[in-house]
């Protein structure tokens, strides 16, 4: 977990450069796999840890922008992680036991942490990853006939994620 950790921290900081958002990029990544991880084993998703990368990649892109002048860039990370948020929101408001908040929160962070490096990679991300969630619950449901089997949304939004951080 540790050797994976590290290549995927890597492999997105050399993606998105060294600067001032980077240490967030960093943290995404590392939490991420955590996140992951947990996700797979208890059906969960930390709303500290995951508030943690809201908040840090909030106070490193405020940071930047301001110093930069990227205000753009805000612009479309705030706008991309409140939209992602309140649309998987209303999800799972309308279908109770689909999604869950945890998955919302992750979601909106992604999208967020994502969308400063533009509306393509944080579409890209949230579209690939709820089309992949869909076929890997197509054939759990073809594959075992039970469609009351929970699968956890964390890693698969993290592993698109990272993809369209890397080759976006």
């Amino acid at each position: 977990m540790a050797v994976t950790t590290a290549v995927i921290a890597y492999a997105v900081c050399l993606r998105v450069g060294w600067r001032i958002s980077a240490p967030g990029y960093w943290l995404f990544s590392v939490l991420g796999v955590g996140l992951s991880y947990i996700d797979l084993r208890r059906h969960r998703l930390p709303h500290a840890m995951v508030g943690a990368t809201w908040l840090t990649c909030a106070v490193l892109f405020t940071i930047e922008s301001i110093n930069d002048g990227r205000f753009t860039a805000l612009a479309q990370a705030i706008c991309s992680g409140l939209a992602v948020s309140a649309i998987l929101l209303l999800v799972a408001l309308v279908a109770p036991g689909q999604l869950g908040l945890g998955d919302v929160h992750f979601a909106g962070a992604t999208a967020f942490t994502l969308g400063w490096l533009g509306w393509q990679v944080s579409a890209t991300a949230i579209l690939t990853a709820l089309v992949a969630q869909w076929v890997l619950a197509l054939v759990t449901v073809a594959r075992s006939r039970d469609r009351s089997t929970k699968l956890p949304f964390g890693p698969v939004l993290f592993g698109a994620s990272i993809l369209a951080t890397i080759f976006a």
